[in-house]
């Protein structure tokens, strides 16, 4: 008779007990790590400078983040964005038209520039006084 095991913990005791080397294939343990730079904004600052808070969002007293994926291609250059989530319209669309400007020092792998990935979040908080 097979005893009753709630599926959280039985996947944990698989796993707890799986070798080590299943766990951690070979190309990324030991001396196969392969190194890698995410891409880095060279002019993040002035674009963030350059992001106004949407009149009609700070009238109606919103407040929030626009969460952004944005893809960096060989050179350094935004290929695409995608809006991860946004509080209002007007806050992504204010993001959208700055983030295309932003320039990168491209992703490496084993030195090489290559395409990648890279999260971006623009905070809109009203002032409080």
């Amino acid at each position: 008779m097979e005893p009753k095991i709630i599926r959280g913990l039985k996947i944990y005791f698989i796993l707890l007990f799986l070798p080590f080397t299943m766990l951690f294939p070979s190309n990324i343990t030991g001396s196969n790590l392969v190194s890698f730079t995410a891409p880095q904004a060279l002019n993040e600052r002035e674009i963030r400078n350059g992001i106004e808070y949407p009149v009609s969002c700070r009238r109606a007293g919103l407040e929030g983040s626009v969460l952004t994926k944005i893809l960096v291609d060989q050179n350094g250059r935004v290929k695409k964005i995608v809006v991860l989530c946004s509080p209002h319209i007007q806050m992504t669309l204010e993001c959208l038209s700055k983030l295309e400007a932003l320039v990168f020092v491209p992703a490496q792998k084993e030195g090489i520039a290559i395409m990648a990935w890279t999260e971006f979040e623009v905070c809109f908080q009203l002032d409080r006084v």
